[in-house]
This record gives C-alpha cells, structure tokens and sequence, in this order.
C-alpha cells in the first residue's frame, strides 16, 4: 500500500507498526529456532553421549536413592545403554544385597517404559509400566542363612501381555549335600525343585502394582520334580514346631489371592530318602 497523500504523523504510525510485527516475526523466529536447537542439541547429546550420562549420573543417582529409600540394602548396576528409537533401557547386570539375602541378575531389558512421567513423577507406577516389557537372564537368589538359593535361566514379563514366563528354574542348597548336612547337629530335610518352564497368564499388573491383589486366570508348570533327602544318622531335633499346611500357608498372605486354573501334567517326585544315600534295592 502506498503512503502519499497521507499525513507525516500518520505515516510514521504505519512504520512504526510494521516495525513492531517484524520485531515481533523476528523474535519468534529467533525463539523457535533456538529450541529448535537445544532439541538438536539434547537429541545429539543422548544419542552420543548417553551411555556416559546414564552411567555417571544417572546410574549413581539410582543406586544412592534407592539406598536412602530402603536402609539396610544396597543396589549395584552395572554398565547401561538406552535406545531412543526402541525406548529400551539395557542393564548387563543388577545386584542386590542385604544382610541375609542377595540377589544377582544377568541382562535386564527393559521396553515401553513412560520415562516422562516417572522421572517427572506425575503418574502411578500402574500407568508408568502400561506398556512394559521385561526380560532377565541368569537370576540368582541367595538366602545365606537358610543354606538355599533359586536360579532361573530367564525370566519374562510382559505387562499389555498380562503374562510373566519362568525358564529353568531351580531350589537347591548353596552348597553340596555333604556339606549341607554337615552343618546340621539334627535330623532335617533337603530340597531339591526344578521346573522347567512356569507361566502365569492372565496375570493382573495394575492391581499387583498398586498391592492390592495377586490374580492370575492361570499357572502352569511343565515338568517339574522334587526331591527330598533327610539325614536319618542324626537325632531329631527336640520341640520342633510343625510346618504349616498349604491352607495356612496362603492365609498368611495379606493381600487375596486369586488363580482360576493351576495345572502340572508331568510332575515326578523323590522324597523321604536318607543321607547318606541307600544303596538301590536289588530287583
């Protein structure tokens, strides 16, 4: 639009005007386009330094709160790598002691976590794991003062799947029999379980995240044995108090329990030997 024939001060109004939208065009322009690069930025900064930043920092900061969130354990991780594109999270290995108890895990993999809103701590652990997935390798749990210890080869969690797979899991003592037995000034009993594969389908997440329920619609184990050993040359142990029954057992569980189908097809089972062993019977 031209300007003659218009008055000098009405003129100058225009300018200053058109002066004010291109400032104001500029200063947006220069705003998005500085974000535009600390996103650049912050996005070259994860894909090439990330594993650097997880490891100093954020692997520290895990381990320190989680020692002041639970006195008495200690958490050790080892070397981590995150891909952004897949939104994995990968742990070569996670230790966990107390004073009694220790447990040791291989590779951890972790997908589909919302990192936003737990590191901002806007939602609940139900909605921050809606679409996780886990998978473990090489479990290895040690109770120290009990003489036992449970290894898995790998282990399955799947949260959208509602299921959660154990692969070669075993119950047996830290040390050999011989050993076991000889710690013991009285008559007790070995265990020795193995199962092969235990899957749990059906299994609600949402209510085990927030302690509310175990529920699963099934649990099914696949070939699974149990052997007992008992050390008959030696006395029985005076006033020992008997073990509870299965129903006592679930009762003491305080938040309900609930399976609709437990299954075992194949199951074998060894039980009330004596250590040393018997010698076979002839045939």
């Amino acid at each position: 639009m031209s300007n003659r024939g218009l008055p000098k001060h009405k003129v100058h109004k225009r300018a200053v005007k058109h002066g004010r939208k291109l400032s104001l065009w500029r200063l947006s322009a220069y705003v998005g386009a500085s974000l535009g690069a600390l996103v650049l930025a912050g996005a070259v900064l994860i894909l090439v330094f990330g594993g650097a930043i997880l490891n100093r920092y954020g692997k520290e900061k895990a381990e320190r709160a989680f020692a002041e969130a639970h006195p008495g354990y200690a958490l050790r991780i080892g070397e981590l790598d995150y891909a952004v594109g897949a939104n994995c999270l990968v742990a070569q290995s996670v230790t966990l002691s107390a004073t009694n108890t220790t447990l040791k895990v291989g590779r951890i993999s972790l997908t589909g976590v919302h990192w936003a809103r737990f590191l901002w701590g806007t939602a609940a652990l139900a909605d921050v794991l809606a679409k996780a997935s886990l998978e473990a390798t090489n479990l290895d749990v040690e109770f120290a003062q009990a003489h036992y210890g449970i290894r898995c080869e790998r282990l399955r969690a799947s949260v959208p799947g509602s299921e959660l797979i154990a692969e070669g899991t075993e119950l047996r003592t830290l040390a050999g029999d011989e050993d076991f037995f000889a710690t013991r000034y009285y008559r007790t009993v070995r265990f020795h379980v193995v199962v092969p594969e235990c899957k749990v389908l059906g299994l609600a997440y949402g209510e085990l995240f927030q302690g509310k329920s175990y529920r699963a619609r099934s649990v099914h184990f696949s070939g699974p044995s149990f052997e007992a050993l008992v050390n008959r040359d030696k006395p029985p142990k005076p006033f020992v108090k008997s073990p509870l029954m299965v129903h006592e057992a679930l009762a003491a569980i305080r938040q309900p329990l609930q399976v609709d189908s437990l299954a075992s097809p194949t199951a074998t089972s060894n039980t009330a030997r004596g250590w040393p062993l018997e010698p076979t019977p002839p045939c």
